[in-house]
Order: structure tokens, then sequence, then C-alpha cells
């Protein structure tokens, strides 16, 4: 079970079918009867880029925001319900704010969230130690206990839908699109480089990210059905035997990022990948993106 070991294979996946220098546009379109967004799955999109365009171009109180998404809002069917409230679990979607992620807070002796998260926080219990528990399916906070101390961050958390969120950042409400306008679109929104995506995934080991990529360069082939993650694992295997020549018994994924625990990989399998890396010309790139000591998932070893 190679748990994040699984990204390597997959930020691989992404660079050998993009390049290093690929990029990715989100493109929107204003207008007097709501927004709409292409969106082909930049996991790194900020609130304060979505915030920007709304202060750019104004915001659209109760019109529609259309989205056109690479892949529809899911969650890999086996990871564990217990870890999907956290901000490492967080909905895969290709229109996302902060990979879907939302800070939790401590305002004047409240816990509070943002009003664009969809969560409703409930306070049932006021004496003891603080703590909290999201029901992302119910969009719901539950906080026990006394907070005390001053205004600070308490954390991270997932939300319980990162397009909605966005619809919600610019003022309207979500909707599915099947097409765009031919007209120039009003912004764009460009991402890293997939060279910065992979070391944005690997250094840190960012779960997001890892599915994002997995999810892109499965898509190259064709739509991804109504299984992504089904017709992902199958294509992201085959790319595998070809690539790093591994067989068909070597690697198993279900994922991108290793959340998975059915995820399988032989040693002499994941040793192919790292091998044909060094010997191909993403050398450099992969190199770049691993942590070094002291960085990353490293930053508190081999200093």
């Amino acid at each position: 079970v190679p748990a994040s070991n699984q990204k390597i294979p997959a930020v691989l996946y992404a660079l050998a079918t993009f390049g290093p220098e690929a990029t990715w546009r989100t493109r929107v379109w204003w207008g007097p009867n709501g927004v709409t967004i292409d969106a082909p799955g930049d996991p790194t999109i900020t609130l304060a880029q979505w915030q920007a365009l709304r202060t750019q171009f104004g915001p659209v109180p109760g019109a529609l925001v259309r989205a056109r998404m690479a892949f529809n809002p899911v969650i890999p069917v086996d990871w564990q319900h217990d870890d999907l409230p956290f901000s490492y679990a967080a909905r895969v979607q290709a229109l996302t704010v902060d990979r879907g992620r939302f800070t939790l807070r401590l305002e004047d002796g409240q816990v509070t969230v943002p009003p664009w998260s969809g969560v409703r926080v409930e306070q049932t219990v006021t004496e003891g130690e603080l703590a909290w528990r999201l029901d992302r399916e119910a969009g719901v906070l539950t906080v026990t206990g006394r907070p005390s101390g001053d205004n600070r961050d308490l954390g991270q958390l997932a939300l319980p839908n990162a397009a909605t969120s966005v619809a919600r950042l610019l003022g309207g409400e979500l909707t599915a699109a099947s097409a765009v306008p031919e007209r120039e679109p009003d912004a764009v929104i460009v991402s890293p480089p997939m060279r910065e995506l992979a070391k944005r995934c690997l250094e840190p080991s960012d779960n997001i990210i890892a599915e994002h990529l997995l999810l892109l360069a499965a898509a190259q082939e064709g739509p991804l059905g109504p299984d992504p993650y089904a017709t992902a694992g199958r294509r992201f295997a085959a790319w595998a035997q070809k690539w790093a020549g591994l067989e068909p018994t070597e690697f198993r994924p279900r994922d991108g990022s290793g959340m998975s625990r059915h995820n399988l990989v032989s040693a002499r399998g994941m040793a192919r990948f790292v091998r044909q890396a060094m010997n191909s010309e993403l050398r450099e790139v992969f190199v770049e993106a691993l942590p070094a000591a002291g960085e990353g998932t490293l930053r508190s070893r081999l200093a």
C-alpha cells in the first residue's frame, strides 16, 4: 500500500502527459444575466482571485453562475468516511477555491466560518474544552465547549461543495453549463506551470493537487464518464505499463494521492517509476519537485 508515495507516479503521469511548462486557463464571462465559467481543473485558484474578479466586475446577486467543469464533484469511493471533514480530504472538483478548504476562526468569543462556505455553526454545549465536529454532507459544524482567548485561526476543514462556494463568492447560484460563450472571455485565470504544480504536490504531499493532476492527465484521452475514478484508474495503469514497463499485476491505482487504502504497487514497480523518471527528460523537474532535507514533508528530518 503506497500511501502518499502514490503521488510520485501520479505526478509523473501528469508531467509525461503535459510536459513541465503546461498551464490551464480558467475562463470567465460576465454578463447581465450572470457569470459563465469554463473550469478545466486548476486546483490552485484562491479566494483572493475570485474576490478580485467580483471586485472588478461587480457581484451578480441572485443571478446564475454557469459552470462547465472538466470533472464533476467527486469523492473517491475508497476514501475513509472519518477523513472527509478534514482539509486533506476535500471534495475533488474542477471548479474550486483554496483547494476545497475553509478556515475556522475564533472571533470575539465565537467560532465563525466564512459566509461563502455553506456551513452553519451550531453551539450545543457551552462548558468544557473547545471542540468541533463537521458534518460535511449536512453543512453543519457542531461546536462544544467555551471559546476563549484572542481572535485567531483554529484550523482548516473541507468545504461541503467548493463549486457552490465559488458561486456564492460571485453572488449567484450554481448551475451546470454544457457550452460557453463564443466571444472572448472577460477574464482568464492562468494556473502555475506543470513543473510548479508538481512541486506544490510532492514537496508538502498535497492530496488535492495530486487528485487534480490524475484526473487532468486521464481526461486527455477523452471524457471520464459517469465514474471518473474507475476510468482514470484504468488509464493510469495502462500508462504505467507503457511508460515505466510495469507488469499488469504490479500497479493497481485507485486515486492519485494515496488516500485510498486499496491502492497497490509492488516495490519493484515503484522502483521502475523512479528509474524511468531519472533516465528521462523529466529528471530535472522531478528531482526539483521532491522534498529536500528540511523542507516540505522533510522539514523536521535530515536538516
